[in-house]
């Protein structure tokens, strides 16, 4: 019996990401404006009317050179804007879930010390015992710290 050869994997034509930019480096890159695509037309057009005047510039872009450029460019810009969209909608529900999550926590701590204040009105020790968690709530919730209403215009008079 013949025995099958192993074949190696067909490589993996995709171009791998470039690592990670410090922030030195990527300051230091120039930032393409919402006009990209009309710089591109110009200076393709430009090359192409030196071309037909027959003459020269040192360089070896071409018309066909920068519009490759700009398509490598918007299909990198079309995908983190997907790919943020995706991130966005998924950090927004595990933002929701942590805002729930702390919500009907908070409001099981308020539902002990409600208990607590209840049962200390007959009880004394019960209120002592409490009295940590009620004033960590006065603090957290004392005026100023959680109001809408605006402050005062500099210069107004406060009533005492």
């Amino acid at each position: 019996m013949a025995r099958k050869k192993k074949v190696a994997p067909a490589p993996n034509r995709k171009k791998a990401a470039p690592p990670a930019l410090t922030a030195e480096h990527r300051s230091k890159l120039l930032k393409p404006g919402d006009n990209l695509n009309e710089l591109i037309d110009v200076a393709a057009a430009k090359l192409a009317a030196l071309k037909k005047l027959g003459k020269r510039i040192p360089t070896r872009v071409t018309p066909n050179k920068l519009k490759a450029l700009y398509r490598r460019y918007e299909t990198s810009r079309r995908k983190e804007q997907a790919l943020e969209q995706q991130l966005a909608a998924r950090l927004r529900k595990l933002s929701d879930r942590r805002l729930i999550d702390g919500d009907a926590a908070l409001r099981a701590v308020l539902d002990v010390k409600d208990a607590a204040a209840f049962a200390g009105d007959r009880d004394p020790e019960i209120a002592e015992l409490f009295a940590e968690l009620r004033d960590a709530l006065t603090t957290a919730r004392s005026p100023g710290k959680n109001d809408t209403a605006e402050a005062p215009a500099p210069g107004a008079t406060v009533p005492a």
